[in-house]
């Protein structure tokens, strides 16, 4: 007797009936993006910061010096391991480039940094990690373009590539 009451019921059921396809024309629709560089491994790299500037100017009260570092970037790594166990990233290159054309900026890393590259990162078991590389030249940026860093990376035998979104210079 119940169960004759619920089909019963379900049968006669408004909300339970399907829509028409007509009725599903007037959805709105918006696009999803991501931009989360994920690996087969359950490593990402949750995002790639640059930082760029320029000081042509030495700061007030500094006398001018002919081989001083004008040009700085600096690239901040936020990367999450899902697996529940320890995993390794290699970072190889680190490249900061011209946005339009792809030129490479020439930048190198300053005798005081403790990191090198190609630098090994040892996650953790479900760990986030936030990483930086900083790079400095003396001859400031090249052209008046937006620029990004391009990072390579390895995990296990796999190798790709995550980019930074261009970033204008901060020119002083």
């Amino acid at each position: 007797m119940v169960r004759l009451l619920l089909l019963l019921a379900l049968a006669t059921c408004t909300a339970c009936k399907a829509a028409p396809l007509a009725e599903a024309n007037h959805l709105q629709v918006s696009p999803v993006v991501e931009t989360t560089m994920y690996s087969p491994t359950d490593i990402s790299i949750r995002s790639v910061t640059l930082l760029a500037r320029e000081e042509r100017m030495p700061p007030k009260g500094v006398r001018p010096q002919p081989n001083r570092d004008i040009g700085f970037a600096s690239v901040f790594l936020r990367i999450e391991n899902t697996k529940e166990e320890n995993t390794i990233l290699t970072i190889k290159n680190v490249e900061i480039r011209n946005a339009s054309d792809g030129t490479v900026q020439a930048f190198s890393r300053p005798p005081q940094e403790i990191h090198s590259i190609p630098e090994e990162i040892r996650l953790t078991p479900l760990a986030n990690a936030e990483i930086g590389f900083h790079f400095t030249n003396k001859t400031g940026y090249l052209g008046q373009d937006k620029v990004r860093a391009i990072v390579t990376y390895q995990i296990g035998e796999q190798v790709s590539v995550v980019m930074s979104d261009p970033v204008e210079v901060n020119r002083h």
